[in-house]
This record gives structure tokens, sequence and C-alpha cells, in this order.
């Protein structure tokens, strides 16, 4: 079951779990990619919230995973931190968050994400995202792939 978040402390440590495992893969360090969320800490988190981010978490039922969804225009929704505990994985758990995203944005949601994690990203496309830009951000070993996905939402009769 997908509702907000109600204990910013549990859904810190399973944002925390959840990047240790891909960090490490990839020679991911705080040093060399400060901004990663593997490395947030609770009072980042709790200042986040205060300017909007809502995090929704999966149930089932104590909390294996979580999304935060922060509107950044009445047109676009930025998802930050999605994640899913590793022996929650390759459930279809990822996807019916991305999913239950798209049911709370407008137009278009936005993301960022490491791009030397081609898992990740390949998965990013086969859900229709599309590549906006990468960069590289100084003091920052690892590329930022930014990518956009335009809802179509359903248009019903009357508004025609």
């Amino acid at each position: 079951m997908i509702r907000k978040v109600d204990d910013l402390k549990v859904c810190h440590q399973l944002i925390v779990e959840s990047f240790l495992d891909v960090n490490k893969s990839l020679g991911i360090t705080k040093e060399n990619c400060p901004g990663n969320s593997g490395y947030l800490t609770l009072s980042q988190l709790e200042k986040q919230v205060s300017k909007g981010l809502i995090l929704y978490g999966y149930y089932d039922p104590d909390l294996i995973a979580c999304i935060g969804l922060m509107e950044k225009s009445h047109v676009r929704c930025k998802i930050k931190m999605l994640s899913v505990l590793p022996e929650y994985r390759n459930k279809g758990i990822g996807k019916v968050l991305m999913d239950f995203a798209e049911t709370q944005a407008n137009e278009k949601l936005v993301l960022g994400m490491i791009y030397e994690n081609q898992k990740l990203y390949k998965w990013y496309e086969a859900l229709g995202y599309k590549v906006d830009k990468i960069k590289k951000y100084r003091g920052n070993e690892f590329n930022v792939a930014y990518m956009e996905k335009k809802l179509e939402k359903n248009i019903s009769k009357e508004s025609i």
C-alpha cells in the first residue's frame, strides 16, 4: 500500500540503506559524489520536506520503499530519492511507485540520476523517460543524467 510517509527517521534510514549497495558497486563515496541521496542527513531530508518535498512510502506492512515528489511548477514535478530496500528489488515495487508518481503529476515528471548506473538508466528509459541533458558537476566524479517524461493525461469528453 502507498501512503504519505509519517516517520521521517524511518524513511531516512530506508533511503540510506537502499543506496548502500549501488554506491559501493559504482565506487560512489561522500567525497566523490557529495550530493548522492545515500549520504543525505536526517536534517537535510527535513529541510527538503519543509520546502515542499512530499515522501510517499510503499508499506508491506513496514516501509520497504519510498519516492519523493516535489512540484517545481504547475507543469513539472521532480522525482527524488526513489528507494527500494535491496531484498525487495526486482519485484515491481519501483514501477508501482513510478506509476503512482504519474498520477500525482500534471504534465511532466523530471529526475536526475547518476548516468554511470546504466542498469537504472535503462530502466528509466523503458518507463518512457528521455534524457534532457547530461551534466558533470565540479567536485563530482560522476555524470548526472537529467531525464523527463511528458505525461499524457486522459482528457474527459466534458472538457472537449
